[in-house]
This record gives structure tokens, sequence and C-alpha cells, in this order.
């Protein structure tokens, strides 16, 4: 039996082979990866990648936080300014206004005895002389009970209406009507405790009007 010969590069011939069948080319072996091109460029990305810093966002990021905490500390150990103190009370001889209403304080005094022609009468009184001016275009009536007098710890008095008898009539100050631009001349009487002092005047303008205080040690 004859064996099919073939020389390189020739096609099989022989029985069993078609004439003119050509021969299998052999396979193609594959490069290896580190011989790609493609392969180095993804190691040289995932290098760069490694080699850059992580983090770098939150250093940025904290920079300024940094640079804050000076100035909160600064910020806290700056003291508050003082409060400004509250501008003093008008005093004795003062004019002070009060709606259309104007009220000076002339005397305070004090006194232990009220005389008059109905006898006499023994007890501790303030005796506080004004004058209440009209500044307003219509007519104002004004009573003793618009003042109170008012001790250092907030005790307020009232006008004693019961010895008003005991005071110039005159100078009552009992619904007392002041035509526009005009003033009058008054008098208030204060049954006080015999160790009460430091007082303020407070005059309302009228059942509504606003309050004015007027310091009596000055």
């Amino acid at each position: 039996m004859s064996v099919p010969t073939q020389g390189p590069g020739q096609p099989m011939q022989g029985p069993g082979y078609p004439a003119g069948a050509p021969t299998q080319p052999p396979a193609k072996v594959k490069k290896p990866l580190w011989k790609r091109w493609w392969f180095w460029a993804i190691a040289v990305i995932v290098v760069i990648a490694i080699a850059s810093p992580k983090g770098g966002n939150s250093t940025t990021a904290s920079q300024p936080a940094e640079s804050q905490a000076p100035q909160a500390t600064a910020t806290s150990g700056q003291e508050a300014p003082a409060e400004q103190a509250p501008a003093g009370l008008p005093g004795v001889g003062t004019p002070v206004a009060a709606g259309d209403l104007e009220i000076t304080v002339n005397k305070v005094s004090t006194t232990t005895q009220l005389k008059s022609a109905l006898g006499n009468k023994s007890g501790n009184w303030v005796v506080v002389d004004v004058t209440i001016k009209n500044n307003g275009q219509k007519q104002a009536t004004i009573t003793s009970s618009d003042l109170k007098l008012v001790e250092a710890d907030g005790t307020e008095y009232s006008t004693d209406s019961d010895n008003i008898m005991y005071l110039d009539s005159e100078k009552n100050l009992f619904l007392k009507q002041i035509n526009p631009k005009l003033s009058t001349d008054g008098q208030v009487l204060f049954a006080t405790p015999e160790q009460a002092k430091d007082f303020t005047l407070k005059f309302n303008s009228g059942l509504f009007g606003p309050a004015v205080e007027i310091d009596l040690k000055s």
C-alpha cells in the first residue's frame, strides 16, 4: 500500500484525499498579555491611580476648619460690651412732660403735725409741692389721685384724702381744671411709715395718659 506524500506547501495526495484539497494552516500562537499594548496602557493608568494621594478633597476641606478655629477662640475670649446704665430720673425743679401736661416738683418736705382750725393731728407725712401746666389745646382735669409716692422697694402710697382738709384749699388738686397754656400750683399729701425713704413721684396724665417719674431725693 502506498502512503500519501506531501511536499512542503503542497496539498495532500493519494487515496482518500481529494485532488487539490488545501492543507489546514497551522494554529496561530496567541501573544502573552504582557506583550499586548492595551495591557500596558491599563497598567499605567492603575499605577497613576494608586500613586495619586487619596482623600485630597478632605484635606482641602479641612484647611478652612483649621483656619477658623483660632477665630472662634478669639471671639470667645472677647468681653461683651458693658451695658450702658439707664439715664437718671429728672429731679426736683425739672419740668417733665407727660402727654399734653407738664409737671414740675418745686419742693418736698416731711411733717409729723397737721394743723387746722379743726385741730391738730400727729403722724408721718410727705408733702410735695408741684406746678402742673397744660400744653394742650383743650381743658385738662387733674386730681390728686393722679400722683403716687413710690418707695425704693416699689411700695406705692396714694394721697391721703382723709386729711385733705389740712391743706390750703387753693392748692388742693382734687378735680382741678386747667385751661390750655395755663398752669396751676398744688400740694399733695402722703401718709407714710416713719422709716420710709428714698421716694420718687409718679404722675399719670389722666386715666389712660402716659406716666412719668421724678426723683425726690435730688
